[in-house]
């Protein structure tokens, strides 16, 4: 890699970041793995993995015994995808590359890590942890003060982190992040009634639950249904 020659024995990963070129020679019968996260062009800038005075043989770690349960269990995953797919790629959710991804970042001692990547990664854990008291919410409608208790976060806490991650003040993202999960369900489910929805997702009454979904969404439920139909 980098014109650095690199051995890997068993249980070796070598992360690979943008712009680094490699070239692989494997034994006959070689069993190895790769994973391909792939970033869009505006997150290029915090791509860079490690900092620039890590040597390639740096980017080797050893997988400790203990660890490997983890890595052999998303790889019996993937080869269960791979039955139903021609193409023998894997087409797994972006949450456990999300996983995947964090436990190979734990692996490395933090000093190597460069501090532009590791603060992004840090604002997408953040993000992804609001995201999972909201997604614990969605037969709810909690209060600002129900928000702040499940994050463990301060009012102004909370406030930052949503107006930074999404925009939005803490029960506006929640009540995107909820509409946008009910217009999929409604998707899923197009023989549902909105009386139902309204009921499985904690509105007082259908009609609130249709003035709220088309203030968000731009449409009403029963829209959604007819189309998908």
């Amino acid at each position: 890699m980098n014109d650095v020659k690199l051995e890997l024995n068993e249980w070796d990963l070598l992360v690979i970041q943008p712009g680094q070129q490699h070239e692989d020679f494997l034994q006959k019968g070689t069993i190895w793995y790769a994973f391909h996260f792939w970033i869009s062009t505006e997150e290029h800038l915090s791509s860079l993995i490690f900092e620039k005075e890590v040597r390639p043989q740096d980017q080797v770690i050893h997988i400790i015994e203990k660890e490997r349960e983890f890595f052999v269990s998303m790889i019996k995953l993937f080869e269960m995808e791979t039955k139903n797919n021609e193409y023998e790629s894997y087409m797994i959710h972006s949450s456990m590359f999300k996983a995947i991804f964090h436990k190979i970042l734990t692996l490395f001692p933090k000093q190597l890590l460069a501090e532009q990547f590791t603060d992004h990664h840090s604002m997408n854990q953040e993000a992804a942890r609001i995201k999972t008291i909201f997604h614990r919410n969605l037969s709810k409608q909690p209060t600002l003060q129900d928000l702040c208790r499940q994050t463990a976060m301060s009012r102004s806490a909370l406030y930052r982190a949503c107006q930074q991650h999404f925009n939005l003040a803490p029960r506006k993202a929640f009540l995107h992040y909820k509409m946008n999960y009910i217009y999929d369900f409604i998707k899923e489910n197009p023989d549902i009634r909105v009386k139902e929805l309204s009921s499985i997702f904690g509105f007082k009454t259908q009609f609130h639950f249709s003035r709220l979904f088309t203030q968000e969404m731009g449409c009403y439920p029963s829209f959604i249904s007819r189309q998908r139909k």
